[in-house]
């Protein structure tokens, strides 16, 4: 019991350590994320391999007053190098913007190089910096913006996965609970049972919380 009053006291819960010690989905060196890494650094973009992608969609085509919004996101964007380290910046240039526009003229991107790696905390950071830009920027009417791209979409999953974690533990539990019903027909030996283990259960979070605190093993919510 001490040990189980230790391990909650003192160590943060295992969902706040993950949060903040996320560690990368891609190992360093896998061939794929060597040779982003490679280029970014051979073309002085960037050294990590997290992408993300603005997009801004418009119910007509984008004007004068969609590209003054964009080039307001993009000086944001580049007063941020702690966690923006390079944006492609094609649609701000006419010899480029094409190529950052849709045929129709109603869409436009911008891709960013963010600091950190896929799912690491440092990139699920850069990936919020990101998305409150956007949100603190008023884009004009009839103009949608988006934030995706590779590292958003992990650290969306990551956000997802953490919020469904307390509705999946009390599923489960209710769904033991009924079973070790079903097996003792007795709701003081159930509750002694569940009661056990969810010590035992507390103690097991609060170790493996405390080595991810500490570096000592690498943890993400995949």
């Amino acid at each position: 019991m001490a040990i189980t009053v230790l391990v909650t006291v003192a160590v943060p819960p295992l969902e706040v350590v993950e949060r903040d010690h996320s560690v990368s989905l891609s190992p360093p060196d896998a061939p794929a994320v060597k040779a982003m890494t490679r280029m970014g650094e051979l073309f002085q973009e960037s050294n990590s391999e997290s992408v993300a992608v603005i997009v801004l969609e418009g119910e007509e085509p984008l004007g004068d007053e969609a590209h003054r919004y964009y080039d307001s996101l993009v000086s944001q964007l580049k007063q941020d190098p702690e966690h923006i380290q390079h944006i492609q910046d094609f649609w701000g240039d006419p010899l480029t913007a094409g190529a950052a526009q849709s045929a129709d003229g109603k869409a436009a991107y911008v891709q960013l190089n963010l600091h950190g790696s896929f799912g690491q905390a440092a990139a699920n950071e850069s990936v919020q910096a990101v998305q409150d830009v956007v949100k603190r920027t008023e884009a004009p009417p009839g103009i949608t913006t988006y934030v995706t791209g590779p590292a958003a979409i992990v650290a969306d999953m990551g956000q997802s996965g953490n919020r469904t974690v307390i509705l999946i533990t009390l599923v489960s539990i209710g769904v033991i609970f009924l079973m070790l019903l079903l097996l003792y027909r007795s709701f003081i030996t159930v509750i002694i049972l569940l009661f056990t283990v969810g010590i035992e259960l507390q103690v097991a979070r609060g170790c493996v919380a405390f080595l991810g605190l500490h570096g000592l093993v690498g943890l993400t919510t995949y």
